[in-house]
């Protein structure tokens, strides 16, 4: 369990004239302004209360992919940059624009989501205006704490984990239990 509070604001003016044209570059200041999924925790659902209106896009809505949080909907794996584990504005609205769910709300308006799926908080062009959300978090495992993870061939997401695991092989042995390393060979 977790609690984080996140302030996004306006994009600079500058880097909107530079880069309006072109979504993930006048967002690349501001990352979280992307899709991405979150990969912070194994299994986790988070709660969201908007502690500022949003009331329409330019406001910063926080943005969902419907039924994205399975890796069978998408593979970002195909599109990822692993430097910053984003997907690229251009795919989305080409082919999952009607699957694009946006939260609108006054202060105080809470949302559940599964931040597995492919998610933003939709830039802010706005002059003058800010958003401001409170984010309660509850997981049930955090990756390489506590306890180390087993993964079975049997899961879904296997050999995307498996293929994970084969490139950087260092890392992930802290995080999964032997077992399961023996299945990624």
């Amino acid at each position: 369990m977790g609690i984080n509070s996140w302030l996004t604001l306006q994009i600079p003016s500058e880097q909107i004239q530079i880069s309006s044209s072109n979504y993930d570059s006048m967002t690349s200041i501001y990352d979280a302004q992307q899709w991405h999924r979150d990969c912070d925790n194994f299994r986790d659902i988070k709660i969201f209360i908007y502690l500022t209106d949003v009331n329409k896009e330019s406001d910063g809505c926080f943005q969902i992919i419907n039924n994205s949080n399975n890796f069978s909907f998408f593979s970002p794996f195909k599109y990822y940059n692993y430097k910053s584990l984003r997907v690229p504005n251009k795919i989305i609205t080409n082919k999952y624009k009607l699957s694009i769910h946006s939260f609108f709300g006054n202060k105080g308006t809470c949302f559940i989501a599964d931040t597995r799926a492919l998610h933003r908080g939709l830039a802010i062009t706005q002059k003058k205006q800010v958003r401001f959300i409170l984010e309660l978090y509850f997981s049930n495992h955090l990756l390489g704490k506590d306890k180390k993870l087993e993964i079975k061939t049997e899961h879904a997401s296997f050999d995307i984990w498996k293929e994970m695991v084969n490139k950087n092989y260092e890392l992930f042995s802290t995080v999964f239990k032997k077992e399961t390393l023996i299945n990624f060979k």
